[in-house]
């Protein structure tokens, strides 16, 4: 970034100061370390403080997101494929705890090919690979059920 498009920016210029940042390729950076953000936008990354931000906002670590590999997802429901029928509901919420992307992890009935699961399916497959909706994304699904061993994780009711 050139001087004069930093300076045009500092004016709403967010900045986390962390001890040490973890950056997305793994790599530990010591700091103190400086992440500017500007409208939600990572702008840049230095050792050296911005001369003029908005607000500060202080920390040991700065890790990226956090992806969730087995999440059943929020709000309970009584029946276990109902979980992620709202998928917005759950992935609105992930990013408070630090989640930024996930798999929709699915108890499969005895009969994967019931019409509720399928319309599951069809709804999730929309939303798979979706970014900027505010929420956490949705990399895939996690089919957890009778697939290796014919009672799975799946309760009594449902075998």
């Amino acid at each position: 970034m050139d001087a004069s498009t930093r300076a045009a920016l500092t004016s709403a210029l967010t900045v986390i100061e962390a001890e040490e940042v973890v950056l997305p390729g793994g790599e530990l950076k010591k700091g103190p370390v400086y992440v500017s953000i500007v409208q939600d936008t990572i702008t840049d990354i230095t050792s050296t403080r911005p001369p003029t931000v908005k607000d500060v906002i202080k920390t040991h670590l700065l890790t990226p997101g956090f992806i969730d590999l087995h999440i059943h997802g929020l709000g309970g429901t009584n029946d276990v494929i109902d979980f992620w029928s709202n998928p917005g509901y759950t992935l609105s919420r992930l990013p408070m705890g630090g989640t930024t992307s996930c798999l929709a992890t699915i108890v499969l009935p005895k009969s994967s090919s019931q019409p509720n699961t399928l319309q599951l399916f069809d709804k999730l497959k929309d939303v798979i690979g979706r970014t900027n909706t505010g929420g956490a994304v949705l990399e895939g699904i996690n089919a957890e059920g009778p697939l290796v061993n014919d009672f799975g994780g799946l309760p009594e009711s449902e075998r």
